[in-house]
């Protein structure tokens, strides 16, 4: 069984269009109607009710959108909708029970939908395919599909930032970098969290189905890259050592947005090779880039093909952002990365006279280059208690100074300034 993945089946019905703001946001209160009228169904039957979270996917921002009156264009609209589940001690039992709820929960809607037709949806158009992509009929003539985004209990929070792209890029970028990020492990970052399968000790992929076992490494998209990282670490026997940029940026809190995923995937390739867990940080970070743009391409090339209804001049459109988001990307990655030490002796090394952070003083005094904080070397120097030298100004007098880290790198500060 695959783990469970977005449902996004595409425009099923030649009857809808392209929403603005304000006909999307006409289309959720119908859908909401719908999904009330669907739990007196649930009620009757003796099954727990559905609960609505929000609208996610490229409607993520249809509040943002429709208060700027952003002339922003959807193709339809992904609502995230939550299906009952019990809590379960272990990932293989709950992924089971999420398959079989969803089975459940899908045969009741096509169930309410023949039985007690909405007058507000077109259920022969609806159940032409999966019921939880529904074609609503506006008050105002107009047909819009809802695809429903089915999330239980243990991964709402999660889902609401891994299908939450940030305003203004399209969602199969945020999507296609994910994929490439967990591609690199074979893991799948989908609607479960962070998943995976072994078979006899050996993380394989989602095409190997006999004698594999489950894993989850997490749900938590605040902690979603620095648990890719100790869990990698933790799966080749290596000593984790984590490095200050993923300290800085290990998981996501509100939405998926490219920048901060990019720094957070960049900091699991530094803190692996820290670790010892990977070779090289750089060709782990290429390797991703490269499958991020190819799956970028492919999902552009897969909308011609599909037959919706894409022109040329839009596909170049979507071309010209698939190559802005890759060097975005890719400027991220090929960042250059200085540790405190090495920035410290640039700074020392240099012509100007910079400040020195407390992590660049530290790493000097671990490093053997001086003993003292930059400021306690000055306090020591004026007691006579740190070297000192005079040094000849261009006017032909003399100052005291003292050399910080030391005098092979550093540069004369005077004592008394």
């Amino acid at each position: 069984m695959r783990p469970l993945e977005l449902f996004e089946g595409g425009l099923k019905s030649k009857k809808t269009q392209d929403l603005n703001p304000t006909l999307a946001k006409a289309a959720i209160v119908e859908y909401v109607k719908v999904i009330k009228a669907f739990n007196v169904f649930l009620d009757y039957e003796g099954h727990k009710p559905v609960t609505p979270i929000k609208p996610v996917g490229s409607t993520s921002h249809l509040e943002k959108d429709y208060d700027e009156k952003v002339g922003a264009l959807y193709g339809d609209i992904d609502y995230q909708v939550q299906f009952p589940l019990d809590h379960f001690g272990n990932y293989s039992d709950e992924r089971l029970a999420v398959a079989a709820q969803k089975k459940l929960y899908e045969n009741l809607l096509k169930e309410f939908l023949k039985n007690h037709p909405p007058d507000n949806v077109d259920v022969p158009e609806t159940l032409s395919g999966s019921p939880l992509m529904i074609i609503m009929k506006l008050p105002t003539g107009e047909h819009v599909q809802i695809d429903t985004i089915v999330t239980f209990p243990q991964t709402t929070n999660w889902m609401k930032v891994r299908y939450g792209p940030e305003r203004g890029v399209k969602g199969y970028m945020m999507g296609n970098l994910y994929k490439a990020f967990g591609d690199y492990f074979t893991l799948v970052i989908g609607t479960e969290g962070v998943v995976g399968r072994k078979h006899q000790g050996r993380v394989v992929p989602s095409s190997k189905r006999k004698d594999v076992h489950h894993f989850r490494i997490t749900k938590d998209p605040r902690t979603l890259f620095k648990d890719i990282a100790q869990w990698a670490a933790h799966h080749n026997e290596k000593q984790y050592t984590e490095h200050p940029e993923l300290t800085n940026n290990g998981g996501l809190d509100s939405e998926s947005a490219i920048v901060k995923m990019s720094q957070g995937i960049r900091g699991v390739a530094l803190t692996l090779e820290q670790s010892n867990v990977i070779p090289s940080a750089k060709k782990m970070l290429d390797k991703i880039l490269k499958d991020f743009t190819k799956l970028t391409r492919k999902s552009i090339d897969n909308k011609l093909k599909r037959g919706t209804g894409l022109d040329p001049s839009k596909w170049q459109n979507l071309a010209n952002q698939n190559e802005v988001v890759s060097k975005l990307v890719g400027g991220v990655f090929n960042e250059a990365h200085l540790t405190p030490l090495d920035s410290a002796i640039l700074k020392a090394k240099g012509t100007l006279f910079q400040k020195y952070t407390p992590e660049e003083e530290q790493a000097f005094i671990e490093a053997g280059y001086t003993t003292h904080t930059k400021e306690d070397a000055k306090r020591y120097a004026r007691k006579d208690e740190y070297p000192t030298e005079n040094f000849p100004t261009k006017d032909g007098q003399t100052v005291k100074v003292y050399y910080w880290p030391n005098k092979e790198i550093g540069k004369p500060y005077t004592v008394y300034n």
